[in-house]
């Protein structure tokens, strides 16, 4: 009889097939840190919605909306987070 693998060991062989990063995963990856910081900055109210767009102009109407669906940037449309919050 065989071996009995533990569930390590069959975690580790799938990861190994896998493979690598393509350099567009590499790069969404990074995106998302970076919205993540600048999201945490925001909600924790250590930067005002003004300072979210001096943070990275332009960058929300790129990628937070592909991150965080459609109200991600209701900042940029002058909505306030308590409204949000109050389900508004």
């Amino acid at each position: 009889m065989g071996k009995v693998k533990s569930a390590f060991e069959k975690a580790m062989e799938k990861a190994a097939g896998i493979g690598e990063l393509t350099p567009e995963e590499k790069e969404r990856i990074k995106d998302q840190e970076k919205v993540k910081s600048i999201l945490a900055e925001f909600y924790k109210s250590q930067i005002d919605r003004d300072g979210l767009w001096q943070k990275n102009p332009g960058f929300c109407s790129r990628r937070l909306r592909q991150l965080r669906g459609p109200g991600a940037c209701a900042a940029e449309r002058g909505v306030n987070r308590a409204d949000l919050a109050d389900g508004r």
